[in-house]
């Protein structure tokens, strides 16, 4: 149960960082020119966002207190029914739905199950049913199979496969980026040599299938529940909860972890202290609750839509829909404005995370995740087969007009501008299914092995934390190369560590592929066995163990 005290002061810190945002505005100024502007609309969409979290939260937290005398106004100027109870039985009376709809609210759904587990609350239960047992004769009762249960399971396994995902991605970033952060793309954009070699195209590769489809699945997922949530704990729990766990976490790094984390990189690059805020990874814990705030208010007003899951050719049509609303975004946008806001690009945001997100919603209202993973058995196989021939498609497209395991490869017909502006949407829906149905199929045991479980409840830690010790871990690296009589020189500032070889000339040397791969293989192992267990421990501490 959220602590009102917590959540008020997550509330007031949002108008203390909107106050931050405002003030970077001011100093910033609003004359139109270029990234300065692009700056200052940033801020200036900030504060306004903090404010208006920050009124939303503190609003919840005095609800108690101004309730009685809201009711009490509604009562002498209307008779008709108010309180909660009187509103869900005229719902309830209703008979003009199909029977399947009028008995979605009234079983213990999927998506309601998974939520209490979520949130501790199915971890009681357990414990109450397990008690209950025991004090049950063994031969008065058999032992009932518990299917629900194994049947929520996979969701969790699929979230710990996304972090290490992301983590890895950021790992991997620090060696190879097409916006030129990593040591192999600084390298070569200085020397204006070709490093196409199998790294590269890898690397390549594997941000093009895997960038499109993360964050919407993690939005997905998210939204899925938030109907089941939202009716079995009330308007005000859910809003606060959302304010603290989310709220709580994407200031903790805004405000504090991202700005020490830019502070020591900045300084190794410029030999200057600065503390700014940076939102970097939390981002997304941004958006996710916007939109989940924005949902809970605007349903107490609007009736539920009762549709049941479209088949699975018009959910390919909705990928293909949001490919055009990509592409229409991605010309329409200007570059300097894509990340307004903290949005992690706006073409991303408008035409991919966003639908995802309300698909979720629909789809937890509805039931959906049944008809997922009950889905024909031919339809299951077609949607496999066309993300390894999108994964072809795509292992086309990056080998072009590179060398290949010595084999010089020329164009092959795939346009990069209709290609990166038309594959993302029509490819994120048939992946995000098809990981769904994987995942139910084969990552569904229950109970959860140790490791399992253990990374289960530190993920969310992970994700919020993460990105420092991935920078540290590839100081690390950069230490043994100097060790080793290498000369390492660091870069800019940022979030992320950019670092290069000096050669003799004095110019970015183009590492081996030693050097890349085995870089790439320490950073990652040892990313991944410090930043796990780091997160569990930290999201135990006095507070943090209420947000994280």
């Amino acid at each position: 149960m959220t602590s009102n005290w917590l959540a008020a002061c997550v509330s007031l810190l949002f108008f203390v960082e909107a106050g931050w945002r405002f003030y970077t505005s001011v100093k910033l100024g609003s004359s139109v020119e270029g990234s300065n502007y692009s700056n200052y609309v940033d801020a200036v969409f900030n504060g306004v966002n903090f404010v208006a979290l920050g009124s939303i939260g503190l609003g919840f937290v005095a609800w108690p207190a101004v309730e009685p005398f809201t009711r009490r106004l509604k009562e002498r100027t209307s008779t008709e029914p108010t309180t909660t109870e009187e509103r869900a039985e005229v719902v309830v009376s209703k008979t003009s739905l199909p029977k399947s709809f009028r008995t979605i609210r009234s079983r213990k759904s999927l998506s309601r199950r998974y939520a209490q587990m979520e949130e501790g609350e199915d971890d009681a239960q357990d414990r109450a049913e397990a008690s209950a047992r025991a004090m049950t004769p063994a031969g008065d009762a058999p032992e009932q199979p518990r299917k629900e249960k194994k049947i929520l399971m996979f969701l969790t396994n699929l979230k710990v496969t996304l972090i290490i995902g992301v983590v890895t991605y950021h790992v991997l970033e620090e060696f190879y980026n097409p916006e030129v952060a990593g040591v192999a793309q600084v390298s070569s954009m200085v020397r204006h040599e070709d490093t196409s070699r199998f790294f590269y195209n890898f690397t390549s590769w594997l941000e093009t299938v895997c960038q499109p489809f993360g964050m919407g699945l993690f939005l997905f997922i998210s939204a899925y529940f938030c109907p089941a949530s939202l009716d079995r704990k009330g308007l005000r729990s859910f809003v606060l909860d959302k304010i603290v766990r989310l709220g709580g976490a994407f200031i903790l790094y805004s405000a504090l972890l991202g700005p020490l984390n830019q502070m020591w990189i900045t300084y190794l690059g410029t030999k200057q202290i600065e503390y700014t805020y940076d939102p970097d990874i939390v981002w997304f814990v941004l958006w996710l609750m916007n939109w989940t705030i924005v949902y809970a208010i605007v349903a107490q007003y609007v009736p539920a839509i009762k549709v049941g899951l479209p088949h699975a050719f018009v959910l390919l049509l909705a990928g293909a829909a949001m490919s055009g609303a990509y592409y229409g975004l991605s010309l329409g946008i200007p570059r300097l404005f894509m990340r307004t806001g903290g949005m992690e690009y706006w073409n991303y945001g408008l035409a991919i995370y966003m639908p995802m997100f309300f698909a979720g919603i629909l789809g937890g209202r509805n039931d959906w995740m049944t008809g997922l993973v009950e889905m024909e058995r031919w339809l299951v196989w077609l949607l496999r087969v066309l993300v390894v021939a999108a994964w072809a498609v795509a292992g086309v497209y990056c080998s072009q007009n590179t060398e290949l395991f010595g084999l010089q490869i020329g164009s092959l017909g795939l346009d990069p501008t209709y290609f990166q502006l038309l594959f993302p949407g029509v490819y994120s829906v048939p992946i995000s299914i098809a990981l769904i149905q994987i995942y139910h199929e084969f990552c569904n045991g229950t109970p959860q092995n140790k490791v399992m479980a253990f990374m289960s409840n530190a993920s969310y830690a992970v994700y919020v934390t993460h990105k420092i010790p991935v920078n540290v871990v590839v100081l690390t690296f950069t230490q043994i190369l100097e060790a080793s009589g290498k000369t390492v020189l660091f870069m800019g500032s940022g979030h992320s560590l950019m670092w290069f070889l000096k050669s003799s000339d004095g110019l970015p040397d183009i590492p081996s592929s030693a050097i890349i791969w085995g870089g790439f293989i320490f950073c990652f192992a040892l990313t991944q066995l410090v930043a796990w267990p780091l997160a569990f421990y930290f999201r135990k501490l006095p507070i943090l163990n209420q947000i994280l």
